[in-house]
């Protein structure tokens, strides 16, 4: 099999980091965007990734370090997933804040929580981002080693 150059592979690295730098800048400076669709999707697709990584270490044959790794990158993912779920209940919180609070009556403890769910949602979000990129990047990883 042909290796990847270093430069590409550092390339997609830096791309992919520069995505979640994106998300979480644009949450952190226009803070009433909805994101949540961003947050379904992660959701979405890294328990998707956890359901393969389980299906693909019952039907793997080889040693059974080879199917831990993969049982593990298994559990990261669904671990992904359900951060980024998290991510977009808080979203959905900090969105709908006002209707689903009552204490408006009281400025500063309303600005003070509505800020501290849209900080809880940002690292939520970072959090799951980056284990979400570690599980792709021990997939592709695991797949190299197998060719």
């Amino acid at each position: 099999m042909k290796k990847v150059p270093v430069i590409i592979q550092l390339s997609a690295f830096v791309f992919l980091i520069s995505i979640g730098l994106y998300v979480i800048l644009d949450a952190f400076f226009r803070p009433d965007r909805d994101t949540t669709s961003l947050t379904n999707y992660g959701f979405a697709i890294f328990i998707g990734l956890a359901s393969v990584c389980f299906g693909w270490s019952r039907a793997i044959k080889g040693p059974q370090s080879d199917i831990d790794k993969i049982i593990k990158t298994g559990e990261e993912a669904l671990n992904a997933g359900l951060i980024f779920l998290a991510a977009s209940g808080l979203k959905y919180l900090f969105l709908n804040f006002e209707l689903l609070t009552t204490i408006k009556s009281i400025p500063l403890l309303h600005n003070t929580t509505k800020s501290i769910v849209n900080i809880t949602y940002m690292a939520c979000f970072a959090f799951g981002y980056s284990e979400g990129l570690t599980v792709v990047f021990k997939i592709s990883l695991i797949i190299h080693q197998r060719n």
